[in-house]
């Protein structure tokens, strides 16, 4: 039994998606949870990591290095100024110099507002009655079964995580006009530089407070 409102939003998604041309196709994921799906946020992280490193996105930013999840919205704000807002800051004002324009920091501006509506589920687990799903079940014909499977006995959340890039377009690479080869050498260009410039950040607050407290103590 899926909630109705679920439904509904998913047939105002696929045809917003069918009629702005973005995916002829919607792709569709079963989120139907079963014990074997439970997980802890640390299997989550490992197996998104997993994901990132095994299909690289096509037009992607950065090299994917690791992903942090962290209960607390403060430590979360701390977190994301270092890790995203401080580069975006750094490249939105070198693309002005370029007379291009800064969009970075919008861009992760609305990333945060988007996965702020993740949150709640991010941090409960949700149970739903499952008789009429294996009632429905055992009417499946044999034959329609290939088109059709509700039991996900055995199914494990990384067998269907690294199955999602075979059907979803945005991991397809004709949409990126480099090859994988010279968009992974740009990303790690890219992430270099980030790392030199969280670095120079870094440098600069221990000279800071080096200042503060030779001031303070002579």
């Amino acid at each position: 039994m899926v909630p109705a409102d679920i439904v509904a939003n998913a047939h105002v998604l696929a045809a917003w998606g069918v009629g702005t041309k973005r995916c002829g196709s919607p792709f569709v994921v079963n989120c139907t949870a079963t014990k074997d799906l439970y997980m802890k946020l640390g299997e989550y992280i490992e197996t998104m990591t997993e994901l990132s490193h095994k299909f690289p996105l096509p037009q992607s930013f950065e090299e994917h290095t690791g992903l942090i999840i962290v209960p607390n919205k403060y430590l979360y704000y701390i977190i994301a100024a270092y890790n995203h807002y401080l580069p975006a800051i750094v490249f939105d004002g070198m693309l002005k110099i370029l007379r291009k324009k800064p969009r970075l920091y919008s861009l992760y501006r609305f990333f945060d507002t988007v996965m702020s509506s993740l949150n709640f589920f991010m941090f409960h687990s949700l149970e739903f009655e499952k008789k009429n799903l294996k009632y429905l079940d055992k009417l499946i014909q044999l034959e329609d079964r290939k088109d059709l499977e509700l039991d996900f006995r055995g199914t494990t959340f990384l067998g269907l995580v690294l199955s999602m890039p075979e059907g979803s377009p945005f991991y397809d690479w004709k949409i990126d006009r480099k090859s994988q080869e010279e968009r992974q050498r740009i990303k790690y260009k890219r992430h270099m530089l980030i790392k030199c410039i969280q670095g120079m950040f870094l440098l600069a607050c221990c000279l800071l407070i080096y200042r503060v407290f030779s001031i303070i103590l002579y």
